[in-house]
């Protein structure tokens, strides 16, 4: 869908250097972009400045001694390795050295050149010379092969062994141009320079052949006969694929450019025109699109035609021509320039030289309305095809109207959507105008021609731009010396133009203009930007500017500011002077969205709401959420033809021509959004569906004003199944904070803001709720299906209201059924009718049983019987019953208590199956004796669980005083158990058996000053108490109870002996556990620090990949090559995985291998991905309770009370070291940790170790546990 477009026509005159009168160039060779060096047919040798439009320099090489004279130039080349220029004469090799201008002879050939041409490497030259040999030379021209050049192939081929075709019967002019004309001699390299053919004449039979050689001389294949005559032009396509030659058909009478593959079989042609004509040369440039095709015109008469041609969807499509008279002008030499793909260079007979800058652009209708059909127009030849791709995406060729000139057309340009400028190749201009209606089928086509325009210059014009239905502009030739001037010009009623010429400070590149403003926007050669009022002569340079000349610029709004879009042909995209990406391919805007793809085959999406910063910075990211539709993947090689303005389509051209048209979702965001607001419910959610966006974006759009406008909604929807389907995909998420969180009605978007779920909580019910409401308030009969599917989608469903509503349904038509007979079949759709059965039952409805068992699968011999026996039962027996099938045991416990006295055993069996405790007191609050049963029961079930002192208060309540001790003997609660022996007048035997059970309870409770309590009360044996106390080490209370029991003796034999060994024991246990404290913690310590220099290590490698150092490296790199080996080593407390390797034996491990899996984890052993977990683990137990320091407090006092200064001192030295180490790591101790991943688990989250002030329990300079006198 591209057209050629010419961006800069220069001329330069050769006369000063072809002072021969009938001196001509013959040969060209480019050192960079802007120098050339041509040849001259008699020996002049110049140098030109294309940038400055200048000759440099100029040598004659006719003045080189030694040099065959009146030898006439064949060919130039320059090779850069030799940096010298390589000149063919017909007899002599001439190397040239451009840096001293020094020249010399180095070979001759007696036998003559016809031609020569150098391998793409320029290691190999092949001469064809004038016996008809191919030589191969290497670069510093020493032979290598040398073989007639009209051998016949060894192998067999198709070519080879194809009968010769029937010839038509030739003219004497056939005969004259194609037969027996043994020159010119052309040669052709493929681009990897492994082959090369050879257009010449076999002297066997007088015509053409092609053949193709190997590097090495070696020939490969000779061409087919073919049904019609070669010409003697040849080239080599630069991807290898084909070759294209001419070739004249006598019976047609037509000449067409033919193609064959290397294995000389003809691939196919296309017709150039009708008549015999002379082919001068045959070009691809160097990126293989274009092909140009130099020849004199068979039609028209002393004319010598350029034309530019090119390929798409299996079609050749005539893109440019330039037309030059055959006396006067005619090209000498015509070469693509090999640095920059789209240049042209062009020699001419009298002594001019035209340099042309091509470049691929679409013509396209202005406007960002919807009244704009998108009329895209492709060059075709005499032809301009015209498709509206707002209607119709017609594949190219094909195309919706096409208009037919008589001379091929050049360029084309739109002032709207209503006409159309087009300049032929004669440099006239034809105005057309399209219909106002754009109706399928035609859409406002074909237009209507209103008149042309005479050619206003004798030079292609180019960059020709309308500006709106009367105006438009282009640029005239460019001429060295001279300013490049905008010419501006109106046209007249009677088709007239008065013309207006702006001049500008340098070379204009490209011209766009901006519907919007109305504003012309002028790129210069440099990358300046103009603005350029329509009624102004001075232009405004404007403080942007390119970075890079760009070929493709485009302007727009973005944000309130007015930018200019621009891509260049390396592929970076500049909004103004802004870089935005360095690798697209194309670009397309629209009113509210700025569209490009990426060479790595990306579509783009950038919202023109924003800044230029925001925008740029957005360009710069990569996707911010999996759900960013701002990034689509396309097809390899695609482009973007157009956005439709105001629409949602965009169109894609893939590589071999057809087109794509897609909706990104991007764009249908922003059209329901919009939608939205104008509160066009209807269309938003047709688009919604159509395109399949989430419908929760209706709601989470704007709550509230959806709420406000429910009615509205409903009405405007007007469609059930279209608001079923709204309210069947609602989800209690907000989907513009997670999906869609970077589509925002301004366009922001921040890397990282995408959340995994925000939810409302009652969204769903809230607009169930709402629309309920509504449905019911505008038409209930209509929307009855709508409301049946709020109360299904209802968080929990409201399934017994659903049917409630068919049921009054049914009741209102007794009659017809049918209503309530299709709302049933709707609900069952949306539930499982096993589920509705239930419901249904649980109505107590049997007819409404009845209707939904009849859309089930249910068999009728299991569910009539089973209805039959219910309804033989008492109500609330039935109730009941049909409560426990459905297993709603509180209704049934409800309905049972209703159903009478006989049926209470089955209700107290129901409480205490189920743990309907306090349901059943509430129902039998009123009947006390039943009420105690139930407590009693409830007593029983707390015993089960072990809550044995809440089962002794309600045995209490009912009187069972013998449960009630019990459970307060097992609850510990010792003071209500002998409280309970009075109640129950139990003898003392009895008493001491309690006793004794008692102090067992308490004393495996950990508490023994009760358990002494109760030897000393109920057994009177004071030194088993005393002895009671010592054992849990009551030290205090145990001196204290033997001074006052009169034992004073136990002291000295019990208390005594018992502190000092406990002190012994503490403190060596204490300073054993200061010793491995200080152990862990230093291997603690070592593993953190190598675990952040590994990590440190890990981050410089990284960022050497990704090439951010430059000449920052460190010197130390070559170790950080170790950082990844060491990882493995490491991985525990560098937090990777640690997965096994070694495939699963079996999906079950028992609970054995997983126990000693655990404990294999739990083991200290250096190295282990566990170690930093199990370190951690065992500090943890090392650091010193709020018990343990209380206990170690206490032992002080009876220590000190026993006259044992020093071991007290020892003690409470040894516990204050340890608190003060536990102090004094605490922050490495308490530093959070990720832990390895084990195999078949999930990650484990990361580890926050318990503080240390925790652990001991309170503030560490705050605890007063210490005795002031032993510091």
């Amino acid at each position: 869908m591209r057209n050629l477009q010419l961006i800069h026509h220069q001329e330069i005159s050769l006369v000063e250097a072809l002072i021969a009168n009938n001196d001509e160039v013959v040969s060209c060779t480019s050192t960079d972009s802007d120098v050339l060096f041509g040849l001259s047919k008699n020996g002049i040798l110049f140098q030109v400045d294309i940038k400055e439009g200048a000759i440099v320099k100029t040598v004659n090489l006719g003045d080189i001694d030694g040099i065959t004279p009146q030898a006439e130039m064949i060919d130039i080349q320059y090779v850069a390795e030799l940096e010298s220029l390589i000149i063919i004469s017909q007899f002599d090799i001439i190397t040239f050295n451009i840096s001293n201008d020094t020249s010399e002879i180095t070979a001759s050939i007696e036998e003559g050149i016809n031609a020569m041409s150098w391998s793409p490497d320029q290691e190999i030259v092949i001469f064809s010379t004038g016996n008809g040999n191919l030589l191969t030379m290497s670069k510093h021209f020493e032979t290598l092969t040398e073989a007639p050049s009209d051998l016949i192939p060894t192998k067999s081929n198709t070519s080879t062994n194809t009968a010769v075709k029937q010839q038509a019967k030739l003219t004497e002019e056939v005969s004259s141009r194609f037969i027996n004309r043994p020159l010119p001699v052309e040669i052709s390299w493929r681009n990897d320079g492994q082959y090369f053919v050879l257009n010449s004449m076999d002297p066997s039979d007088g015509k053409r052949w092609l053949r193709v050689w190997e590097r090495n001389g070696n020939l490969v294949s000779k061409s087919e006969p073919i049904d019609g005559l070669l010409g003697n032009v040849v080239h080599y396509r630069p991807d290898g694929s084909i070759i294209g030659t001419h070739q004249y058909h006598p019976g047609k009478k037509e000449t067409t450019i033919a193609f064959f593959e290397r294995n000389g079989l003809q691939h196919y042609d296309f017709v150039l025109e009708k008549g015999m004509s002379d082919i001068y040369s045959l070009q691809w440039n160097s990126t293989s699109d274009v092909l140009c095709v130099t020849f004199k015109s068979a039609s028209r008469e002393n004319t010598v035609l350029v034309q530019l041609w090119y390929r798409g969807n299996y079609h050749w499509y005539l893109k440019q021509e330039y037309s030059f008279n055959e006396s006067e002008q005619a090209p000498t030499h015509i070469t693509w320039d090999s640095e920059s793909a789209y240049r042209l260079h062009i020699f001419c007979k009298n002594a001019n030289y035209y340099c042309y800058d091509l470049c691929w652009d679409h013509n396209m209708s202005h406007g960002m309305t919807s009244e704009n059909p998108c009329f895209m127009a492709v060059i075709n030849g005499l032809k301009l095809n015209l498709t509206p791709l707002r209607y119709a995406v017609i594949p190219p060729p094909m195309c919706a109207e096409s208009i037919t000139f008589d001379l091929p057309i050049n360029c084309v340009s739109f002032s709207d959507s209503s006409r159309c400028l087009a300049q032929l190749s004669d440099g006239s201009f034809h105005l057309y105008q399209f219909s106002t209606s754009n109706k399928p089928p035609k859409f406002g086509l074909p237009p209507s021609k209103l008149g042309s325009i005479k050619p206003l210059s004798n030079n292609p014009v180019r960059l020709l731009t309308m500006i709106n239905e009367n105006t438009f502009c282009f640029v005239p030739l460019t001429i060295p010396g001279k300013s490049d001037a905008l010419v501006i010009c109106t046209i007249n009623e009677d088709f007239t133009c008065e013309t207006r010429e702006v001049s500008y400070p340098e070379s204009i590149l490209r011209i766009a203009y901006h519907s919007y403003t109305g504003n012309l926007f002028i790129e210069g050669e440099s990358g300046a930007l103009f603005k350029q009022k329509i009624n102004e002569d001075i232009p405004e340079e404007l403080e942007e500017r390119f970075e890079y000349p760009c070929q493709i610029i485009a302007p727009t709004m973005m944000g309130e500011e007015e930018v200019v879009v621009g891509l260049n042909h390396r592929g970076i995209l500049f909004i103004g002077s802004h870089n935005v990406v360095s690798n697209c391919s194309s670009f397309s805007l629209t009113d509210q969205f700025l569209l490009f793809t990426t060479m790595s085959h990306k579509l783009r999406i950038i919202n023109l709401h924003l800044s230029v910063y925001d925008a740029v910075d957005i360009a710069a990211s990569g996707p911010t959420s999996k759900y960013d539709e701002t990034f689509r993947e396309i097809e390899r090689g695609a482009r973007l033809v157009c956005a439709v303005p105001s629409d949602l389509n965009v169109i894609l051209q893939m590589p071999r021509g057809n087109l794509e048209g897609i909706t990104p979702k991007a764009l249908v965001l922003s059209r329901v959004r919009s939608l939205l607001n104008n509160f066009e419910y209807g269309k938003a959610v047709v688009a919604t569906r159509k395109y399949r966006i989430d419908m929760n974006i209706i709601y989470d759009h704007n709550p509230e004003s959806f709420i406000n406008n429910a009615k509205k909604f409903v009405e405007d929807v007007d469609n059930a199944d279209y608001i079923n389907l709204f309210i069947s995909t609602l989800t209690n998420e907000d989907i513009t904070k997670t999906k869609f969180a970077g589509y925002h009605s301004d366009g922001k978007t921040v890397k990282g803001e995408h959340q995994t779920t925000i939810t409302e909580v009652n969204k769903i019910n809230r607009i169930c709720d709402k629309l309920r409401e509504v449905l019911n308030e505008v038409d209930k009969k209509k929307f009855i299906s709508s409301i049946l599917t709020t109360y299904a989608k209802y968080q929990a469903p409201m399934l017994e209201e659903a049917l409630q509503l068919i049921r009054e349904l049914k009741a209102a038509n007794e009659r017809k059924h049918s209503e309530a007979d299709e709302a049933l079949s709707y609900l069952v759709f949306l539930i499982d009718v096993n589920i509705l059965y239930d419901i249904a039952l649980g109505m107590y409805d049997f007819d409404l049983v009845l209707m939904v068992a009849q859309k089930s699968q249910k068999d009728p011999k299991e569910y009539l019987p089973f209805l039959a026996n219910l309804k033989k039962m008492e109500q609330y027996y039935r109730q009941y019953s049909i409560d426990m099938h459905l297993s709603r045991f509180e209704k049934a416990l409800e309905n049972i208590s209703k159903a009478g006295a006989e049926h209470f055993p089955e209700a107290v069996a129901l409480i205490r199956e189920k743990g309907l405790f306090k349901l059943g007191m509430q129902l039998y609050e009123s009947d006390k004796d039943k009420l105690l049963v139930i407590f009693e029961a409830y007593g029983d079930y707390l015993v089960s669980v072990g809550n044995h002192k809440q089962a002794a208060f309600s045995f209490l309540k009912c009187k069972k005083f013998e449960k009630a001790q019990q459970s307060f003997l097992e609850a510990g609660e010792y003071e209500f158990v002998f409280s309970l022996t009075k109640t129950l007048n139990q003898q003392a035997q009895d008493i001491k058996k309690i006793a004794k059970s008692a102090m067992i309870i308490m004393e495996a409770k950990k508490n023994y000053i009760a358990s002494s309590n109760i030897c000393r009360d109920y057994l009177n044996d004071n030194e088993e108490a005393v002895l009671r106390l010592v054992a849990g080490k009551e030290w205090k209370e145990a001196i204290r109870v033997a001074i006052s029991t009169g034992r004073s003796d136990l002291i000295e034999t019990h208390i005594k002996q018992g502190v000092f060994d406990s002190a012994k024991e503490i403190t060596n246990d204490l300073a054993e556990n200061e010793t491995k404290l200080s152990k862990y913690i230093s291997r603690l310590k070592e593993l953190r620090e190598e675990k952040e220099r590994i990590l440190r290590e890990q981050l410089l490698l990284q960022q050497h990949n990704d090439g951010e150092f430059g000449e920052d490296m460190p010197h130390n790199f070559d170790a950080l090559s170790e950082a990844s080996s060491m990882q493995s080593g490491i991985s525990g407390y560098s937090g990777v995985s640690v997965l096994s390797t070694r495939s699963s034996v079996s999906s079950v491990v028992s609970k054995r291998t997983i126990s000693r899996k655990k404990k294999n984890r739990e083991k200290l052993k250096k190295g282990s991905p566990f170690e930093e977990g199990t370190l951690v683990s065992r500090i943890e137990s090392l650091i010193p309770s709020s018990v343990s320091i209380s206990s170690v407090s206490s032992l002080l006092e009876v220590l000190i009370y026993f006259d044992k200064f020093e071991e007290a001192k020892a003690l409470q030295v040894g516990l204050e070291t340890l608190i003060k180490t536990c102090r004094d790591n605490a922050e490495l101790i308490e530093e959070p940790f990720q832990p390895p991943q084990i195999e078949n688990e999930p990650v484990p989250p990361t580890r926050y170790p318990r503080k240390v002030a925790e652990i001991i329990g309170g503030d560490l300079d705050k605890l007063s546990w210490k005795l002031n006198l032993l510091e």
